[in-house]
């Protein structure tokens, strides 16, 4: 395999290695700040806090994954002397992990600015 072509996919599983571990690092940091506030018989601060932590997170992957590369420069096919750019197909861990962590965005905005307000009903 040449070599260029084996550390694109190395960066690629890479990234995706990196992005899951932030999805998870951040989910379990908002499940211990939820058992701190119920340990501590707090108002949600916590909890509300690791909306940040989950939003950042979720955008850092959305950048992370934004950052792959899904064209192939064929030099075989030209036409007019210009090289044709075919679309790989997608793997699913990426679109899995797209729309993961645009699931995190959202709700980690909401826990982040909603979170406290429920907290007193609960």
């Amino acid at each position: 395999m040449n070599k260029n072509v084996e550390n694109y996919l190395n960066d690629e599983v890479r990234i995706y290695k990196i992005s899951i571990s932030l999805l998870i690092f951040s989910l379990i940091w908002f499940v211990a700040s939820v058992f701190l506030d119920i340990a501590m018989e707090d108002n949600g601060s916590f909890a509300h806090r690791s909306g940040a932590i989950i939003v950042l997170f979720g955008v850092v992957v959305e950048f992370a994954l934004s950052n792959i590369n899904f064209k192939n420069n064929s030099s075989s096919v030209s036409v007019e002397e210009k090289l044709i750019e075919t679309a790989k197909e997608t793997p699913l861990i990426y679109n899995y992990l797209k729309r993961t962590a645009h699931v995190y965005i959202i709700v980690g905005t909401f826990i982040w600015g909603y979170i406290d307000i429920l907290w007193k009903y609960f």
